[in-house]
C-alpha cells in the first residue's frame, strides 16, 4: 500500500511543482496573451493528470486516494493476523 501510494503521490507532487513554476512564470508580466493561454492549457492538463492519478491509484482493487474507507491487510501467516488501514480522501 505504502509503495503504491508513495509512487502516486510522487507523481502528483511533480505535477504540483510544475504548476507552481508555471504560475511564477505567468506572474512576471512579460508574457503575451498567447503565452498565458499556453501556460493555462498546461496547468489544466496537469490538474487533469492529478485527478486521473488520484482516481486510478489502486491497491488490491481498492482506490487508495479517491475516497474514504478502510482496507484490511494480511500481515501474518495465520488467519486473523491483519491490520486495518483507514483511508481518508
Amino acid at each position: 500500500v505504502a509503495q503504491t501510494t508513495e509512487g502516486a503521490l510522487s507523481e502528483i507532487n511533480n505535477n504540483l511543482q510544475r504548476i507552481r513554476e508555471l504560475t511564477v512564470q505567468a506572474s512576471t508580466g512579460t508574457n503575451s496573451d498567447s503565452d498565458l493561454d499556453s501556460i493555462q492549457d498546461e496547468i489544466k492538463s496537469r490538474l487533469d493528470e492529478i485527478d486521473r492519478v488520484s482516481g486510478q491509484t489502486q491497491f488490491n482493487g481498492v482506490n487508495v486516494l479517491a475516497k474514504d474507507g478502510s482496507m484490511k491487510i494480511q500481515v501474518g501467516a495465520n488467519d486473523g493476523q491483519t491490520i486495518t488501514i483507514d483511508l481518508k480522501k
